[in-house]
């Protein structure tokens, strides 16, 4: 639940990008910083790891 938090807040941040920069590659900055947090925070949950989610979450993001 902590992660989906994250990545929800991470995605929020989106509309307070720099004029300057496109949305590619905020969303790329974005993901690349929020990754590494997501994983941490799944860790520190100690869930196991399920590769069916994985995929599921995988084919959503291609998907969108």
């Amino acid at each position: 639940m902590i992660v989906a938090v994250t990545l929800a807040i991470n995605n929020l941040l989106i509309p307070k990008i720099p004029r300057q920069q496109t949305v590619p590659q905020t969303l790329l900055l974005h993901n690349l910083i929020g990754i590494p947090v997501a994983l941490a925070l799944a860790l520190y949950e100690g869930m196991p790891f399920s590769l069916d989610l994985f995929w599921r979450a995988a084919g959503s993001t291609a998907l969108s």
